[in-house]
């Protein structure tokens, strides 16, 4: 009787052991996961602000944001009537 006590104990404590480690490697995965995340979001708005000066920046980021507001078909629709200086 005691065998098997003991036996069910070493087995719950393996399988908790097991289960931690599981949980810890999920934990270092997501760990490593935002990193990765937030250097690459770094080193990318680095890059464009090296690229392009800040007013450039700042001007593209304008016209993101009043595309945002009126809407993008909208946009492409006003497009579309304005007359083509092409076939002049």
């Amino acid at each position: 009787m005691i065998d098997i006590i003991h036996s069910t104990t070493h087995v719950a404590g393996g399988l908790l052991l097991i289960a931690f480690g599981m949980l810890a490697a999920a934990g270092a995965i997501v760990l490593a996961g935002a990193l990765l995340f937030e250097a690459c979001k770094y080193f990318i708005k680095r890059g464009i602000i090296e690229t392009y000066n800040v007013a450039s920046v700042r001007y593209y980021m304008a016209v993101m944001v009043q595309l945002g507001r009126t809407g993008l078909l909208k946009h492409v629709e006003d497009a579309r009537r304005e007359p083509s200086h092409d076939n002049q």
